[in-house]
């Protein structure tokens, strides 16, 4: 984990979800192997001086030791969770953290067994993550590039990749500056195509969108429009994942919309309505988010979702994205949520349509 920590700088992308969900595996298997020794009588008479460990009582240690290993490995089965999602909920938020462990606690003593030494395997993972978030970056890089330069057995592919590693650690604008020319170069490329008038019977207007997809790909107007909207939000992603200052990619993205808007017969509303579909609103709320309560993130989460079904009245949803904080806000706004026993899901229901609009 530590290693993997220290490649992130402390962040948690898909290799520290990897490693992280691996550990909880291994805490499990840790859990099976001591389940495994508990022994029943007749095979402890079977064992050479078997009634002498009987007499003495040296069997019984470790039966009550593997018996409540096997408490805590049946409590942690029953959540019905994966490794990856317990690994979500021991490593995520607080309020993530301590649902999981009150589901275990609830359970009886193996959960309770379970929860405290989860806990002690979270505290180590934040000890190791704080001290990865304040390593000066790209000293490690460097050094690991340096050996792999080095390295008469290493390819032209391992050092070019090494090398790049220790550039873009040491030089984090250079990822930014990366990023934001994409996105300018995107922004570009929508302003040339839409300078002349496209074939109006290869799709225009109304006919080019579809509710369920946003943009209809049947024409090949249709096509084009959809890839346009992808290229602007795959490049805000990225201009936002690297750190950039959103408030000018915002506003060519709104210039970008309107000439796409103007090309293809569209309104503002409609173009904007399909850029939606394929993400730019989920893009813009995450930003806009970052670094506000646990509760409001979740209950943002679920009313992005609850927008592209407003008709439906119910969702289903993991657990680990309703804390019990979130749990007291959906209630508020006319929820009713339901946490599914034996399973990793909470259902939440809003039969009345005031309760959906309020989300």
């Amino acid at each position: 984990m530590g290693a993997a920590f220290r490649e992130s700088r402390g962040a948690m992308n898909d290799d520290t979800w990897a490693k992280a969900a691996e550990q909880v595996g291994a805490y499990q298997k840790t859990l099976s192997t001591a389940a495994d020794q508990h022994k029943s009588t007749w095979e402890q008479l079977k064992e050479v001086g078997g009634l002498f460990k009987m007499a003495s009582g040296s069997n019984e240690v470790l039966n009550e030791n593997a018996e409540r290993a096997m408490a805590a490995e049946k409590a942690i089965r029953d959540l019905g969770m994966s490794n990856e999602e317990v690994a979500r909920s021991l490593y995520g938020s607080d309020g993530q953290w301590k649902l999981l462990g009150d589901r275990l606690a609830a359970t009886g003593e193996g959960g309770i067994m379970a929860a405290g030494q989860l806990s002690k395997i979270r505290d180590e993972f934040m000890r190791q993550r704080e001290a990865a978030g304040r390593v000066a970056p790209g000293v490690s890089e460097l050094g690991e590039a340096m050996r792999v330069l080095g390295d008469k057995t290493s390819t032209a592919a391992e050092k070019t990749r090494a090398l790049k590693s220790a550039l873009d650690a040491l030089n984090p604008a250079r990822t930014e500056g990366e990023a934001i020319a994409r996105h300018n170069d995107v922004m570009r490329q929508v302003a040339d195509s839409t300078k002349e008038a496209i074939n109006q019977s290869e799709g225009f207007g109304a006919a080019l969108l579809s509710q369920k997809l946003g943009i209809d790909t049947a024409t090949k107007n249709g096509a084009a429009l959809r890839q346009s909207l992808v290229d602007i939000v795959d490049a805000t992603t990225d201009a936002a994942a690297s750190g950039a200052d959103m408030t000018e990619r915002n506003r060519q993205n709104q210039e970008a919309l309107a000439q796409l808007a103007r090309q293809y017969g569209l309104t503002g509303e409609q173009i904007r309505a399909a850029a939606d579909k394929l993400g730019l609103d989920d893009v813009e709320v995450t930003v806009a988010l970052k670094g506000a309560p646990e509760a409001v993130q979740q209950l943002a989460a679920i009313s992005a979702k609850w927008n592209d079904m407003p008709t439906q009245k119910t969702m289903t949803i993991d657990s680990s994205a309703v804390t019990k904080e979130t749990q007291g806000l959906l209630e508020r706004l006319g929820a009713t949520v339901e946490r599914i026993p034996n399973t990793n899901q909470v259902k939440i229901t809003a039969d009345d349509a005031d309760a959906r609009r309020r989300f």
